[in-house]
């Protein structure tokens, strides 16, 4: 399984315009993911970064558990449809 490396940057899904926040992976790919109130507050409470600086996965899991971390592939619903 890819797992997400670091937060990069809030945007919104071209497909069904929801809220989600762009990663990338250990294997440099990009990754949606849905946007939840703890992670949003933990992003927010972390301050600015760059993909250096930024948020690793180990420390979202740890900090937030996995309910606040979905992948927006398996929860679009303009893709499920």
């Amino acid at each position: 399984m890819t797992r997400p490396a670091a937060l990069k940057t809030k945007a919104t899904c071209r497909d069904c315009q929801a809220e989600i926040w762009w990663i990338k992976t250990e294997r440099g790919k990009n990754m949606p993911l849905d946007t939840h109130e703890d992670l949003d507050a933990f992003v927010e409470s972390y301050g600015v970064w760059d993909e250096d600086t930024a948020p690793k996965f180990q420390d979202l899991r740890r900090e937030l558990g996995d309910a606040a971390i979905t992948s927006h592939f398996k929860t679009c619903e303009a893709r499920s449809s």
